[in-house]
């Protein structure tokens, strides 16, 4: 019993820092505010997003249209926080480079807003599909970085007009690439890499759970 209690832990810490790591991304963080928007407009179904519990309630009921609401509010509780943490970036970005206190305070401002937002889009019950696409979409736009350094690359190597001029090319596809998923190709990497490290944690311990249950079934 202790031993099973314990798998279910090291499932749970498997998911966690798997979830924590997706959540606190900032390309994720948008994606999520734009499926807030959507659902507040009612152009998408709350379902295809959230797992809503209790499959007894009846639908239309009052208790449906409670955890309903109540979903709705985590997403606007996301949206509000996601505008708080762009004013305090704004604030960051305002301060002059030279004032490194004031900067080190002002960045200190914005992380714990970031992690706020990161708590809030954990709070919502995503479906675990959900998830996986968060993740999924995180490594597109890490293949499609590195198959633009990698591209860099071979046309520095060249020392040819044309190809100097692809490198700047490259590099401003590179920034802007960057810039819409608020985070640098490295900055990817080492969310991908904490990423696969919960999932294999959380994957390992539920392999060990059925190895344990299959052993008390025989015995």
């Amino acid at each position: 019993r202790d031993g099973e209690v314990s798998l279910a832990r090291k499932m749970e810490r498997g998911k966690l820092r798997m979830q924590k790591s997706i959540s606190r991304s900032p390309l994720i963080q948008m994606m999520a505010v734009e499926i807030a928007e959507n659902i507040k407009r009612a152009s998408v179904e709350l379902d295809d997003f959230v797992d809503l519990g209790n499959a007894d309630i009846e639908e239309g009921s009052a208790a449906d249209t409670k955890r309903r609401n109540e979903a709705k509010q985590l997403f606007a509780d996301v949206t509000a926080l996601h505008k708080k943490q762009h004013q305090l970036l704004e604030k960051y970005n305002a301060v002059a480079i030279s004032n490194k206190k004031l900067r080190k305070k002002a960045f200190g401002k914005y992380s714990r807003g970031r992690v706020e937002t990161s708590k809030a889009i954990r709070k919502i019950p995503f479906i675990g599909m959900r998830w996986k696409q968060f993740g999924k979409e995180l490594e597109r736009v890490a293949e499609e970085l590195t198959h633009l350094e990698h591209e860099v690359r071979r046309a520095e190597a060249s020392n040819s007009v044309n190809a100097q001029i692809r490198v700047r090319e490259l590099k401003r596809e590179i920034r802007k690439k960057e810039m819409m998923a608020g985070a640098s190709l490295s900055d990817l990497k080492h969310t991908l890499q904490v990423i696969r490290f919960g999932e294999i944690e959380a994957e390992r311990a539920k392999r060990e759970m059925v190895e344990a249950n299959l052993r008390l079934v025989i015995s």
